[in-house]
């Protein structure tokens, strides 16, 4: 048996009935359905709902951690959790599937064989599945490099606790899987005999990214990290990784507890104050939950700060507060430990909020 995996978070919907009418029209019927949402607001989250009563034998899970970075690495480990069949394979909702394809997946299914596929891409123009998979035009299709659509044995992914959650926005998490497999002896197969996968249209999420602080979470650099992260797993051989607790995120409770903090501590955006959070307070325990808001320093910018700057005095030094926002993040997604926090720009972007 094989669990069609899907990952979600506030997306358009018209792309996922896209994807599970396809499924629908399957010449093999044995398989599983299972949709993680990482994290969607609550609109699209009961959106997502009540479009799969639509359809039968489809399994939602809603992990709490809206007010958390996307991590499409922890979305899926979220997945593989809760899946008992041998086989999964990790879809995307932009997917339409050809008739055969659930078909083609139980005959490339071995234990320790991974399969990535390649994909063809729509143009902007064609948004409706019309129901026959070879009449629709492909604008372009994907090569070797683009490992995202992957069938996996859950046994070999088990093995390597799964996808490394270092990951978080976007890139790497999918070459990283393949090669930490290779490491543990597994064989990692491209199949480009024929197109079977169609990547629906839409824009690119990469073009959304801003150099300035904005309330959807960013992080400026985090490509290169990743790949950064990605060398450093190939340099050192690298095949599990994560804590024990991999695939878990906060429960209900948890994520409601963060919504009403025992106690406030305002931090201002002078540089020792954040550094000394960062490299000391970030690392301890307290029973309380506590909000931590960052917020700009009254005085700065000052007429008396700017005389004291024309006469030489010592005047503080301040990071911005998108400075400030990329140093949190980059502790929060490198640290496994860190998993029940709430973290959130303030919708006029004068202070930042972090709940621990």
């Amino acid at each position: 048996m094989i669990t069609i995996l899907f990952i979600y978070r506030n997306k358009d919907l018209i792309r996922v009935k896209n994807s599970l009418l396809s499924l629908e029209n399957q010449t093999v019927k044995k398989f599983k359905i299972l949709f993680v949402d990482y994290g969607s607001q609550s609109v699209y989250s009961l959106a997502l709902k009540e479009l799969l009563k639509q359809f039968s034998a489809i399994h939602y899970h809603y992990s709490y951690v809206e007010n958390q970075p996307w991590s499409r690495a922890k979305a899926i480990n979220v997945g593989l959790q809760l899946i008992k069949t041998p086989y999964v394979f990790v879809a995307d909702i932009d997917m339409i599937f050809r008739e055969n394809f659930i078909e083609k997946l139980y005959d490339l299914a071995k234990v320790n064989l991974s399969t990535y596929f390649k994909v063809g891409f729509l143009s902007k123009e064609t948004k409706v599945f019309s129901g026959n998979f070879d009449t629709i035009p492909v604008a372009f299709s994907s090569g070797v490099g683009a490992q995202g659509l992957s069938l996996f044995c859950m046994e070999a992914l088990h093995k390597i606790n799964g996808f490394d959650e270092f990951y978080h926005f976007w890139g790497a998490e999918d070459t990283d899987i393949h090669v930490r497999l290779q490491n543990v002896g597994c064989e990692v197969s491209f199949y480009d005999a024929e197109i079977v996968l169609l990547h629906q249209w839409h824009s690119s999420y990469r073009s959304s990214e801003r150099k300035k602080l904005t309330t959807d979470l960013q992080l400026s650099g985090v490509v290169q990290l990743n790949h950064q992260h990605l060398k450093d797993t190939i340099a050192q051989k690298r095949t599990k990784v994560n804590d024990d607790e991999w695939g878990v995120s906060i429960s209900k409770k948890q994520y409601e507890a963060l919504q009403k903090p025992d106690r406030q501590i305002i931090i201002t955006n002078r540089k020792p104050e954040i550094d000394h959070f960062l490299f000391y307070t970030l690392k301890q325990k307290t029973p309380l939950i506590t909000e931590y808001l960052f917020q700009l320093d009254i005085e700065e910018g000052t007429l008396k700060q700017k005389i004291k700057k024309i006469l030489r005095k010592k005047v503080p030094q301040y990071y911005t507060l998108k400075e400030i926002n990329d140093f949190i993040l980059v502790h929060l997604i490198s640290n496994p430990a860190l998993k029940n926090y709430r973290y959130q720009v303030a919708p006029d972007m004068k202070s930042i909020s972090l709940i621990l």
